[in-house]
């Protein structure tokens, strides 16, 4: 087993674009707790998962979901590999359209080609110079050149929206933060059984109702964490949280810091603009 590489740490997306050779190789047994997207330029890349491996091609992307273990190289037979990627929180409405063909649960890829390839990585350089630029909104304009990578990568008379039993879920769970809920009540709210909720859910939004519930709870908190003098304790009973160290454990694992280091980080940042 190849050591385990490091995780990178973000609040939006880091990007880049890298020209590697047949030692690069990256491990992450746990995934990272973003979405990570990789684009072949030129070259090759291997992606292994449980049931095998996938060799990328020049106009391919990759996919990996948050949580999905991360085994990826450049492919020997190619000799080197030339990738743009970022690490990403996608925004709640790209859910549906990351519906990509799956290899594996949390790996999905999708071939382009022209002229969505050009498109696409025209818009991938784009948020890269966005990203590593001096603009003091680089991380906004990046975001919004990735999001015209999922529109350009949309097929022909896509009509974007999602079954409405999963709307009807997502409206029972962000109604629900404080007080949480049994997966069999919000089953039986949406009229379906546990089990095809769940693959709903999964199929539709690229994560389970348990995960997209921390995930709400955790953006909520950052919310109030920024914008009033809460208490942490009033925070986490206001998102769910009666345990307020539990709270802060799943606030870091989400948000990379705790609490009370997120509010003095956004501190800092509005002194800076000030």
């Amino acid at each position: 087993m190849p050591p385990e590489s490091l995780a990178p740490h973000l609040e939006v997306l880091l990007t880049g674009h890298f020209f590697e050779g047949v030692g690069y190789q990256t491990w992450r047994a746990q995934g990272t707790r973003d979405d990570l997207l990789i684009y072949t330029l030129s070259g090759g890349g291997r992606f292994g998962y449980a049931g095998g491996v996938h060799r990328s091609s020049p106009g391919e992307l990759v996919l990996l979901r948050s949580g999905t273990p991360h085994d990826y190289a450049t492919k020997k037979a190619e000799g080197h590999w030339e990738l743009l990627w970022t690490h990403f929180r996608p925004r709640a409405h790209w859910n549906v359209w990351m519906n990509w063909p799956q290899l594996a649960p949390g790996l999905l890829h999708l071939q382009l080609e022209s002229p969505q390839r050009e498109q696409v990585e025209h818009s991938l350089l784009d948020m890269h110079h966005s990203a590593t630029g001096g603009s003091p909104h680089r991380e906004q304009w990046a975001m919004n050149a990735l999001e015209r990578v999922w529109l350009a990568c949309l097929p022909p008379g896509f009509e974007p929206g999602l079954d409405g039993r999963v709307v009807r879920a997502l409206e029972y769970v962000r109604s629900h933060l404080a007080e949480g809920f049994a997966l069999s009540a919000l089953a039986e709210y949406c009229y379906l059984s546990v089990s095809r909720l769940s693959h709903l859910f999964v199929q539709q939004m690229g994560q389970s109702p348990i995960v997209y519930l921390e995930g709400e709870r955790c953006a909520r908190a950052a919310g109030l964490l920024s914008l009033t003098s809460l208490s942490v304790s009033s925070i986490a009973l206001e998102v769910g949280y009666e345990d307020p160290l539990y709270f802060s454990r799943r606030f870091r694992a989400r948000m990379g810091v705790g609490p009370r280091q997120f509010r003095e980080g956004m501190l800092e940042k509005r002194s800076d603009l000030a």
